[in-house]
């Protein structure tokens, strides 16, 4: 994480439904009320120690939370993908938060949680 005051935090996460997904959930988390937050996610593969980028998401903007204008929640990074073998998968996130302050910031951060799931993209 860049900046602990503006961090942005990626969890990891298994979605089956139909078809088996991939999804990687993305949350801006602000000392301050913000207005909007403009994210963008990478998924990047790991196997033994090669780590490959298999997907990549173009920035797109997220509202902040009405509840909580502190946080804005980007939960639809999500890539179909089908069973073969576990593997590791993480996120890397980056983009800018608008604060209603009219402030803008830059936030980065990883995947916090790096398990192994049975999904091959």
């Amino acid at each position: 994480v860049s900046q602990s005051r503006y961090a942005l935090a990626s969890k990891y996460s298994y979605k089956k439904d139909k078809t088996q997904n991939l999804k990687i959930d993305a949350v801006t988390k602000c000392t301050k009320p913000q207005k909007s937050s403009n994210i963008g996610m990478t998924i990047i593969k790991v196997e033994r120690s090669l780590q490959t980028i298999v997907h990549e998401f173009p920035p797109k903007d997220y509202v902040a939370d009405k509840k909580n204008p502190k946080l804005a929640y980007a939960l639809d990074f999500e890539v179909p993908c089908e069973s073969f073998h576990p593997l590791k998968y993480y996120g890397v996130a980056s983009g800018t938060v608008q604060m209603k302050s009219g402030k803008k910031i830059e936030v980065h951060g990883k995947s916090t949680k790096i398990p192994y799931v049975d999904c091959v993209i």
